[in-house]
């Protein structure tokens, strides 16, 4: 959480940032002075860009990513492929440190720790099948409304819970 001394400042930088973004026009077609419409989207995007190379930031663009509701679907998603690849992460930790012996006792723990680990295996790849089905299911159903989202945060999540299945997929069928 952020000190309320390193708030301040931040805070005053986006008022001012607000205030300075909207644009008023005393123009009109009779020459009298009239204030007109705040700039339109189009006014906006023909002069974000500053001749010293600013990108001016407006108030739009601290709009949220998704909708609370969106977000807790989405976020519920993530979190669930973040938790295969931890389990994934341990079970490589695991195999790594276990330990192999000629000895027929030993060889015996061996295999059932490994069709253990295959089932583990087995899970793994089934839930993170499932994460990736539920976000294909989730983005299609965000697209096809007419519910706002940002575009780039949407792919960064789409992208990990895709990366997270080819992961498991590729230690799936490696071993």
């Amino acid at each position: 959480m952020m000190n309320n001394h390193k708030a301040q400042p931040l805070i005053i930088l986006l008022l001012s940032t607000l205030l300075n973004s909207v644009s008023v026009s005393a123009d009109s077609v009779e020459g009298s002075r009239i204030p007109m419409q705040l700039a339109t989207e189009a006014d906006h995007a023909a002069t974000r860009q500053q001749a010293n190379g600013i990108l001016e930031i407006l108030p739009e663009d601290f709009r949220p990513a998704f909708t609370r509701a969106t977000v807790i679907r989405l976020n519920g998603i993530v979190e669930r492929s973040y938790q295969v690849i931890s389990e994934l992460d341990q079970l490589r930790r695991e195999r790594s440190g276990t330990p192999t012996s000629a000895s027929f006792t030993l060889a015996e723990s061996e295999e059932h720790l490994a069709n253990r680990q295959r089932a583990r295996i087995a899970s793994i790849r089934v839930r993170s099948k499932a994460a990736l089905d539920d976000m294909n299911a989730a983005v299609a159903q965000l697209k096809a409304s007419e519910e706002y989202y940002n575009s780039a945060v949407l792919a960064g999540m789409i992208m990990f819970v895709n990366d997270v299945e080819q992961e498991v997929s590729r230690f799936d069928q490696n071993g």
